[in-house]
């Protein structure tokens, strides 16, 4: 089996009025599903949030409207969470979830941001781990967080989920 290696994307906004702080939290419990949760101060929404393992096995991250959550998927290490919690956004920002991808490896799920709104970040979560990751994708002009599920699922397991975050214009 050759491996396809990993992949990053960023996506780079500017705003006259935007100021973060990036905060972490860490390691989770070393159970499957354990979390650790990143708050963002009142007033703060993550526009950025992602997971960490010494181990090769979580189940990802995602957002809330106020804070980041990892969660483990490896019986021997915890997770690490990180967030970008940013203030002077002009209004309240959401956080917005796709059903599930299907079971199979390479099924998708998609997500986009309600009207008015513009696409800060875009993660994928599993709850049962295996997850090949999350990117903005634009098709036609319309912008959407698409998740990729890594492995195939059984039974009543489900596939991945995408993540967005979606804040004023």
């Amino acid at each position: 089996m050759v491996s396809a290696g990993v992949q990053a994307q960023a996506r780079c906004c500017s705003r006259k009025s935007l100021i973060c702080t990036y905060r972490t939290a860490g390691p989770s419990g070393s159970g499957v599903d354990d979390q650790v949760v990143v708050p963002c101060t009142s007033g703060t929404y993550p526009l950025g949030c992602s997971t960490w393992t010494w181990a090769s096995h979580s189940d990802g991250s995602y957002f809330t409207n106020s804070s980041c959550i990892g969660q483990n998927d490896d019986p021997t290490v915890g997770v690490y969470s990180y967030a970008a919690c940013c203030s002077g956004l002009g209004g309240q920002c959401r956080t917005v979830y796709s059903q599930p991808s299907g079971q199979n490896q390479g099924d998708t799920a998609s997500v986009m941001c309600p009207s008015g709104l513009v696409m800060t970040g875009c993660n994928v979560f599993s709850k049962y781990g295996r997850a090949a990751g999350a990117q903005i994708s634009v098709s036609n002009g319309l912008i959407s967080c698409k998740a990729v599920n890594g492995f195939t699922k059984y039974g009543g397991e489900t596939g991945v989920q995408a993540i967005a975050t979606c804040c004023p214009r």
